[in-house]
């Protein structure tokens, strides 16, 4: 969260990227919603795989924020109520991940694994 957007790993960035990006999670999104799982693992696995289509969703809309935004920072160059509504989504996202964890592993780790969301948390004012 706190690289500029001259950082190596975010350089490439660009709208038409993330447009891409938001056109295949919402076309994930829709097939997972028609999809009918024929068992208990099949509904677990659609579960897991629409919290990854918003994950995916979510980190298009950040890259998207950063490029509006402009400035050399990281995600504190978000006008502070887009910064809200992004930290909104990751609040939902980490209870989702929390559900599927639970139905998934043993409660070890779940800290560990929501912890990594922690420094995108602070960094949208959470």
């Amino acid at each position: 969260p706190g690289r500029g957007l001259d950082h190596p790993t975010l350089s490439a960035l660009s709208a038409p990227g993330l447009a891409a990006v938001e056109a295949l999670t919402d076309e994930a999104s829709s097939r997972l919603a028609d999809a009918r799982p024929g068992n208990r693992e099949a509904v677990r696995s659609r579960t897991e795989l629409a919290w990854v289509s918003r994950a995916l969703a979510l980190a298009g809309r950040l890259g998207s924020a950063r490029l509006r935004a402009g400035g050399p920072g990281g995600v504190s160059d978000i006008p502070a109520g887009e910064r809200r509504e992004l930290l909104a989504e990751v609040a939902a996202l980490c209870e989702g991940q929390a559900a599927i964890w639970l139905a998934r592993h043993r409660p070890g780790g779940l800290d560990d694994a929501l912890g990594r969301w922690r420094p995108l948390v602070e960094a949208l004012g959470g």
